[in-house]
């Protein structure tokens, strides 16, 4: 006999091993198993069986496994990354932020007559990464997004976007420049740059051209043409992106004199022209003819619980001058017609924004107005003053 730890496979006790008669034995139970020879280096054994304690560790194991399933298909949703997609295929991202830092670009990418939105978006997933998402003017719902372009942080100071004969060139936080098909978000060239981008332009006659600067040098994109092309700074391509109001703006030096009133903007629309300032630490506006002598209106904005701080965000468009103003219990929207004086609609401002701190300037656009939350974009109807719906989170 051969004592051997082999475990019985009734009770699992030590059982003895007769290589002659080719047989093991229990001493404990009495159980008896035939063997087989073998044959090489290695001593194999007939598989006796398996003891009961394991069987019952197996079933414990694949029964932990089946409850915990379902909550690590949970877990695997919520952190992670969006899966690559065919080009062309919309992406509607079921929550994301929207970033406020700058303004969105305009132009109706689907041709529906109605100017779309263009801007950088974070997945809210828990993915702090930076993407491109283009949102339908209409239904305010986004119409496609692009992958990853880098860390949020990062991409803050390099993703730029602009937008030309129907394409949109997008940059990344690590030297690349992308071009899709702005209806469809289809990515039709992917360059690399000489670093990260420091700003964006597009040609402004219809032409899929555009102009980037990235590494302390400038290039020409087209996806016509295989790799970037160096180049100066065109004509079309200012050094600075305008985003101050649409309304053009005048020098406090063109407002009339007013006891105790103090202007901090200025815009003029035609023979209306409305200056935004204050009177003994309270928001007021005062309206004015630029080519006349004397003051039209005055009017206060808000009521005793509004903020000494001058509304610079405001917009005179249309006729109509609107003003985001600061209240105790939060940021309200005011509509002034810029004629009379007379007040269309005063309404809250959802979240809790930016106050009178950049970003702040609303956007009024084809009878929309647009008012960064911190998170997203408030949009309203400029006549009614309804809030139609939040662009972001």
């Amino acid at each position: 006999m051969i004592d051997e730890s082999l475990p019985c496979p009734e009770c699992g006790s030590p059982m003895a091993i007769d290589p002659v008669a080719l047989k093991a034995s229990c001493g404990q139970c009495g159980a008896v198993r035939a063997i087989s020879p073998v044959t090489g280096p290695e001593r194999v054994r007939e598989n006796l069986g398996m003891p009961p304690y394991a069987m019952t560790l197996l079933l414990s194991g694949v029964g932990i496994a089946l409850l915990a399933f379902p909550a690590l298909k949970w877990w695997q949703g919520k952190i992670a990354p969006e899966t690559t997609r065919a080009p062309g295929a919309a992406v509607a991202l079921s929550s994301f932020v929207w970033d406020v830092t700058q303004p969105p670009m305009f132009s109706d990418v689907n041709h529906d007559g109605i100017d779309d939105l263009v801007g950088r978006v974070r997945d809210d997933r828990g993915q702090s990464t930076m993407r491109v998402a283009v949102v339908d003017g209409a239904t305010l719902k986004p119409v496609w997004s692009s992958d990853s372009l880098g860390d949020w942080a990062d991409g803050l100071a390099t993703v730029h976007i602009a937008e030309a004969g129907g394409e949109v060139l997008l940059t990344d936080a690590h030297g690349g420049v992308e071009l899709h098909e702005a209806s469809t978000g289809e990515l039709i060239k992917r360059f690399a740059l000489a670093g990260p981008a420091a700003q964006a332009c597009a040609a402004n006659d219809g032409t899929r051209k555009f102009w980037v600067e990235a590494g302390g040098q400038g290039a020409f994109v087209q996806e016509t043409v295989p790799q970037p092309t160096p180049g100066g700074r065109p004509d079309w391509c200012s050094a600075q992106i305008a985003d101050g109001p649409a309304a053009h703006t005048l020098k406090p030096e063109a407002v009339p004199a007013l006891k105790g009133f103090e202007p901090a903007l200025v815009l003029n629309e035609g023979t209306s022209a409305v200056a935004v300032g204050l009177t003994s630490g309270r928001p007021t506006l005062l309206g004015f003819d630029p080519s006349r002598p004397g003051v039209r209106w005055t009017a206060g904005i808000g009521g005793p619980d509004v903020e000494s701080k001058a509304p610079i965000g405001a917009d005179l468009v249309d006729g109509m001058i609107s003003v985001p103003y600061l209240t105790a219990h939060g940021r309200r929207l005011a509509s002034v017609d810029a004629t009379s004086g007379k007040q269309n609609w005063d309404v809250e401002i959802p979240g809790q924004g930016l106050g009178t701190r950049p970003w702040e300037r609303i956007i009024e656009r084809a009878r929309r107005i647009y008012v960064p939350t911190g998170t997203a974009l408030a949009v309203f109807d400029a006549r009614s003053g309804a809030r139609l719906g939040l662009i972001g989170k």
